[in-house]
C-alpha cells in the first residue's frame, strides 16, 4: 500500500502542479491582455499628441506667416506715411519761404509808408504853421 499511497501522492501532486500551471497560464494571459490594452491606450494617446502637435505646428506656421505679412504691410504703410510727411514738410517749408518773402515786402512797404507818413506829417505841420501865421504867400 505504500506504493499505492506514493502513486496517489504523486498523482495528487501532479494534479496540483497542473492546476497551478493552468492558473499561472490564465494569470499570464490576463496580464498579457492588460499589457496589450495599456499599450493600445498609450499608442492612441501618442497618436492624439502627434496629431495635436501637427495642428499646433500648422497654426504656428500660419501665425508666423500672417505676422510677417502684417509686418511687411505695416512697413509699406509707414513708408507711404513717411513719404507723405516728407512731402508735407517740403510744402510747409515752401509756404514758409513765401510767407517770409511776403513779410519782408510788407515790412519794406511799412517802412515806405512810415517815411511817407513822416513827410506828410512834416508837410501838414508846415501848412498848419503857415495858417497860424496868416500868410497867404504874398507877404
Amino acid at each position: 500500500m505504500d506504493i499505492e499511497k506514493a502513486i496517489e501522492f504523486i498523482l495528487n501532486q501532479q494534479a496540483q502542479a497542473e492546476a497551478r500551471a493552468q492558473a499561472e497560464k490564465i494569470r499570464a494571459a490576463e496580464a498579457q491582455a492588460r499589457t496589450e490594452a495599456a499599450q493600445a491606450r498609450t499608442e492612441a494617446a501618442l497618436a492624439k499628441l502627434a496629431e495635436a502637435q501637427a495642428a499646433t505646428q500648422g497654426e504656428l506656421r500660419r501665425a508666423i506667416r500672417l505676422t510677417v505679412q502684417e509686418f511687411r504691410a505695416e512697413r509699406r504703410r509707414r513708408e507711404g506715411l513717411r513719404s507723405e510727411f516728407d512731402e508735407k514738410i517740403t510744402q510747409l517749408a515752401a509756404a514758409q519761404l513765401i510767407t517770409e518773402e511776403k513779410v519782408k515786402h510788407m515790412s519794406e512797404g511799412l517802412d515806405e509808408l512810415r517815411t511817407t507818413v513822416q513827410q506828410t506829417s512834416k508837410t501838414l505841420e508846415a501848412f498848419i504853421e503857415s495858417l497860424r501865421r496868416g500868410s497867404n504867400g504874398h507877404n
